[in-house]
């Protein structure tokens, strides 16, 4: 999942952040919400769409910070911090 930081999702986040799986098949992105406050959703892809799903109900949860969501999204997304790890070895300006 390819997302620009700063991109507007269709829920209106501000999305600062996004990490995908290992296996391309979930992803988990990190935003702010206009209305207040920081969160992140998981989501799985959908290849007969092209789309992504959200699945975890994580996105109604807020944080003062996105370190804090991004703490609270590391101890309930098994894989994420996996993902992380991989990410920041392949390339050492990741942002998280």
């Amino acid at each position: 999942m390819a997302v620009v930081t700063g991109h507007v999702s269709r829920h209106g986040w501000i999305v600062r952040d996004s990490v995908e799986s290992d296996d391309h098949w979930l992803c988990v992105d990190f935003f702010e919400d206009p209305a207040g406050g920081f969160g992140f959703e998981q989501f799985r892809s959908d290849p007969e769409t092209g789309g992504w799903t959200p699945v975890s109900g994580y996105s109604a949860l807020r944080f003062a910070t996105i370190a804090d969501a991004t703490t609270r999204a590391l101890t309930l997304i098994p894989w994420l911090g996996g993902a992380v790890a991989h990410r920041s070895a392949r390339s050492p300006s990741a942002e998280m």
